[in-house]
C-alpha cells in the first residue's frame, strides 16, 4: 500500500484535538466527516495514480471505492458515515440492512397509491397518495387538486387509467408506470437513499405481482398489504431488504457481520464507541453461570459489574474482528469520550487494549500518554491528527460506455396471431380447399400440355 510514492503505515491511529471530553453523539459526528474527507483523498490520489496497491513488479493497482469498507457497530454510525461521503460525492452501499421490506417507508406509500387507484373517485385518497413521501408532490400541485376543478377532475382520469392499467395488465406494470409518470428515479436519486428506495419500489412490484396470482381483486391485494404491514412477528425471507448494489462502492458493514470477511482497506472511525451494559440501565441483562441468559430486574451492584464485565469481553471479541479485517491498511479514529466530567476513554474495547484497564491519574494526557508508549512502535504502524475536515467532492471516473448499433431486419416481420369467429374459419378453409383445387388443375392442365407437345 503505497501513497506519493512512499510506502504508507499499515495500521494509521487518528486523534482527535482538543481537551474536552466528547459525547458519543459529537464523536459520531466529527469522525464520520474527517473520516468521509480522508477517503475522497486517497480517492482522488488514486485517480491520479499516486496512491494504490504496489505489486512485487512495481506496477501500481489505483485504490478505488470497492477497496475500502467502513465497520460500524449498528445502523446510526453506518447512517452517519453514509451521509458524510454521500456529502462528498461518495456512493456507499450498507451490507449488513436485513430489515423486513414491509418496515421500509416505501411499503405504506405503496398502500396509499393502490387505494388511491382502487377508488379514483375518491379524491381524498388521490390527494393522500400524491402527497406520499414517495410521490411527494409540491405543496401547490396539492392545493390546485382542492381548488381547481380542471386539475382535480385530470388527476381523478389518471387515477382511473392506473386502475385500468392494473385490472388489465397486472400491479406491477401499475407501479413501474407510476415510477415513470412521476419521475421518481430522478427524485430519489438527489437523496442518500435513493438506491435503496427505488430498490424497495421495485421489491414491492414483485412481491405485489406474485401475491396477486392467488388473490381476487384489488382489494384483497390492498388487505394483504396492509396486513403485512402491520404483523411484528417476521422471519428473515422473501421480504428482507433487497442489496441494492455494491459494485464498486465503498462498503458500510457491521463488525458482527464482516466475521469471516477480507478488504483492501479499513476504516474503524468509531472504534471508541460502547453500550454501557449495567450502569445506568435499571435491567440488565448477563450470562448466569454461562449458560443461560439473565434479565436481573432489580439488580445490584455486583449484578451491574458482570453484566458490564461481560459486554466488554465481548466487545474485545468484536474488535479482534474488525482490527484482522483489513488485508493491506487499517485506520481507527480515536477520541477522549466522556459525560459529567466523568471519563469513559477505558471503559470501551479500544481504551483497555492501549491504556489498560486501571484508570490513568491523567486522562486528560491520554493522547500524550499513547504517543509516548508508540515511540517504539513498528514502522507499520503511526499516530497522526485526524484528517482535516474538507468539503471536497469526489468525482467518480466516467464509465466506458460501448456504443451500440441497431441491427437491420433482413426477413420479413412474422404473422400476427389473431382472434376470428367460427365463420371465418369457416371461411379461411374454404378458400385453403379452393386454392388447392385450383393448382391441382393447374398442375393436370400443364401435365397434358406437356404430353400434346411431345407427341
Amino acid at each position: 500500500w503505497a501513497v506519493l510514492d512512499e510506502i504508507a503505515p499499515a495500521l494509521t491511529l487518528w486523534t482527535l484535538p482538543g481537551d474536552d471530553l466528547l459525547s458519543k453523539s459529537a464523536y459520531i459526528e466529527a469522525m464520520a466527516t474527517r473520516c468521509a474527507s480522508e477517503m475522497v483523498r486517497l480517492l482522488s490520489l488514486g485517480q491520479q495514480g499516486r496512491a494504490g496497491f504496489r505489486a512485487a513488479n512495481g506496477g501500481l493497482s489505483a485504490v478505488t471505492s470497492a477497496d475500502m469498507a467502513v465497520l460500524v457497530r449498528d445502523f446510526s454510525e453506518a447512517s452517519a458515515i453514509r451521509t458524510a461521503l454521500a456529502a462528498r460525492g461518495v456512493r456507499s452501499v450498507y451490507l449488513s440492512d436485513r430489515d423486513s421490506l414491509y418496515d421500509s417507508p416505501e411499503a405504506p406509500d405503496v398502500l396509499r397509491l393502490l387505494m388511491a387507484c382502487a377508488a379514483p373517485e375518491n379524491e381524498m385518497l388521490i390527494r393522500t397518495a400524491l402527497a406520499s413521501a414517495s410521490l411527494a408532490q409540491s405543496l401547490t400541485t396539492l392545493d390546485a387538486l382542492q381548488h381547481d376543478d380542471r386539475a382535480r377532475e385530470a388527476a381523478c382520469l389518471r387515477f382511473a387509467d392506473y386502475q385500468r392499467c392494473w385490472r388489465e395488465r397486472g400491479v406491477l406494470p401499475l407501479l413501474r408506470r407510476v415510477l415513470i409518470d412521476y419521475d421518481l428515479p430522478a427524485h430519489w436519486q438527489a437523496s442518500i437513499d435513493g438506491e435503496r428506495r427505488l430498490t424497495n419500489w421495485l421489491h414491492l412490484a414483485d412481491l405485489l405481482q406474485q401475491a396477486s396470482r392467488e388473490l381476487d381483486g384489488e382489494q384483497a391485494l390492498i388487505r394483504w398489504l396492509r396486513e403485512h404491514i402491520a404483523n411484528d412477528n417476521r422471519t428473515e425471507g422473501e421480504d428482507t431488504l433487497r442489496l441494492e448494489s455494491d459494485e464498486g462502492l465503498v462498503r458500510v458493514i457491521t463488525i458482527h457481520k464482516s466475521k469471516g470477511l477480507e478488504y483492501p482497506q479499513v476504516f474503524l472511525p468509531f472504534v471508541c464507541t460502547f453500550k454501557d451494559a449495567g450502569s445506568t440501565k435499571k435491567t440488565v441483562m448477563f450470562w448466569h453461570d454461562g449458560e443461560r441468559r439473565r434479565a436481573e430486574l432489580n439488580p445490584d451492584d455486583a449484578m451491574r459489574a458482570e453484566a458490564d464485565a461481560q459486554r466488554l469481553r465481548e466487545d474485545m471479541r468484536l474488535l479482534y474482528v474488525a482490527l484482522t479485517r483489513a488485508q493491506y491498511a487499517c485506520w481507527l479514529g480515536l477520541a477522549h469520550l466522556g459525560k459529567d466530567k466523568v471519563s469513559h476513554l477505558q471503559q470501551s474495547a479500544i481504551g483497555v487494549l492501549l491504556w489498560g484497564a486501571t484508570p490513568m491519574a491523567d486522562p486528560a494526557s491520554w493522547a500524550e500518554q499513547l504517543a509516548s508508549g508508540l515511540v517504539s512502535a513498528p514502522s507499520g504502524l503511526q499516530m497522526l491528527p485526524a484528517p482535516e475536515v474538507s468539503d471536497t467532492l469526489y468525482e467518480e471516473p466516467a464509465a466506458d460506455v460501448e456504443t451500440l448499433a441497431v441491427r437491420s431486419l433482413t426477413r420479413s416481420p412474422e404473422q400476427p396471431w389473431w382472434i376470428a369467429s367460427y365463420s371465418a374459419i369457416r371461411y379461411q378453409s374454404h378458400a385453403a380447399a379452393s386454392s388447392r383445387h385450383d393448382d391441382a388443375a393447374s398442375q393436370s392442365a400443364r401435365e397434358q400440355q406437356l404430353g400434346d407437345d411431345e407427341s
